[in-house]
């Protein structure tokens, strides 16, 4: 499922953090935990069904995100 969105504002190989391991890293900004939308998962990035995105905005509108 989906319990929070964030912007991918970079991709590093290398950074100073405990979390940072293997070849990349994505740097993100502004995130953001919502109740759990039920999503079948896959491996990767992947597109999600448009009622899965409805129920995200819908999420983020609720918490009153822009």
């Amino acid at each position: 499922g989906i319990v929070g969105v964030a912007r991918i504002v970079d991709c590093v190989t290398e950074m100073d953090s405990d979390w940072f391991f293997g070849r990349y890293g994505f740097v993100l900004r502004d995130a953001m935990p919502i109740p759990l939308v039920p999503c079948r998962g896959q491996l990767g990035f992947f597109s999600v069904p448009d009622e899965v995105s409805a129920a995200v905005a819908f999420a983020l509108q609720s918490q009153g995100a822009s």
